[in-house]
């Protein structure tokens, strides 16, 4: 209809809240000062799902089925570091929990200084993809949703800031930052050659 309804209201800074709609669009999960909640949109039943000031609030990401939320918690925060980050700076953990509720588990911890920026499921939910950054460019890691070691798949000289699938998983978008400014493009076929176990 065109019309425009505000379902959350915040006075957190931009960097301290994010959400993101359900691909159903019944849902929509959102984090504001590191606490995230699951709203129902037909009723407005909210159920908190986590709390933590290191919630990073441009790291969220629902699952293909919806079930479950993935989602980065900076450790500087557990460092008394005064303001939260909205990505990963450095080290953190990537985490999931069911969008019921409930217990939350830690899939991985990421080490170091090179921070992480992109946090996508891949297309059939198998694994969660993310992007670090290191001196030469980023690189693409993968873990499956059970957990495990991650694994590097994928790397490229460019800086890049996110990473978005088409539907079928055909096509793969990543912004990127380049001088003063940036741009997006485009990749064909990236689950294929991932499932192939190329890089």
């Amino acid at each position: 209809t065109g019309e425009v309804e505000t379902i959350i209201e915040s006075q957190a800074d931009p960097s301290q809240f994010g959400g993101v709609l359900s691909r159903d669009g019944e849902g929509l999960v959102y984090v504001d000062k590191g606490r995230l909640a699951y709203r129902d949109l037909s009723s407005d039943r909210e159920i908190e799902l986590f709390e933590d000031p290191g919630v990073a609030a441009r790291l969220l990401d629902l699952s293909p089925d919806g079930a479950e939320l993935a989602f980065a918690v900076n450790d500087s925060q557990d460092q008394g570091q005064p303001e939260p980050a909205p990505w990963l700076q450095g080290a953190g953990r990537l985490m999931i929990v069911s969008t019921k509720g409930g217990a939350v588990r830690e899939l991985t911890r990421v080490e170091g200084s090179g921070g992480v920026s992109g946090l996508q499921w891949t297309p059939d939910g198998r694994y969660l993809l993310y992007l670090r950054h290191g001196e030469n460019g980023s690189v693409l890691w993968r873990v499956a949703r059970e957990g495990g070691v991650p694994e590097a798949v994928w790397e490229t000289d460019r800086d890049l800031l996110a990473i978005s699938f088409s539907p079928d998983g055909s096509q793969v978008a990543f912004s990127f930052r380049e001088g003063p400014g940036g741009g997006v493009w485009v990749m064909e076929n990236l689950v294929a050659a991932l499932a192939k176990g190329g890089r």
